[in-house]
């Protein structure tokens, strides 16, 4: 506006070069062979045992939660007759608070999953343990 009312002899937005994006990769989700052999790993792994990882990661492979999602996952939110899950919200970690429930940032991500079969069978087999 300047240099179109002569306050600038030239316009000086002419000598910046283009901006250029940086490319992001596309996601890439596991093949089913993959998820196959992630989960017997983690099935027969001791430290994953002991860090309760082989539910969880299955239960991310059933709903296709993210991890944040899967973590703020409460069983007021599971509904085993009806083979269901109700994303409320997520765990995300703040700054000087550590990790914290949140609800989820958008209503988007307020959603509720079917739950394949075999997802319900471990999810009823984990309600029935003793804590």
């Amino acid at each position: 506006m300047a240099s179109r009312h002569d306050a600038l002899d030239r316009n000086p937005l002419r000598d910046v070069g283009a901006l250029s994006a940086q490319v992001k990769n596309a996601p890439r989700a596991l093949t089913v062979p993959q998820l196959r052999q992630l989960r017997a790993a983690l099935a027969y792994d001791e430290q994953a045992i002991a860090r309760d990882l082989p539910d969880f990661v299955s239960l991310m492979m059933g709903t296709g939660m993210r991890i944040g999602e899967a973590a703020g996952l409460t069983w007021a939110a599971v509904n085993l007759n009806a083979g269901t899950v109700e994303v409320r919200a997520a765990v995300v970690r703040v700054a000087s608070q550590g990790l914290v429930r949140k609800s989820t940032k958008t209503d988007t991500g307020l959603r509720m999953l079917v739950l394949p079969s075999w997802c319900v069978d471990m999810l009823r087999d984990r309600a029935s343990r003793p804590d």
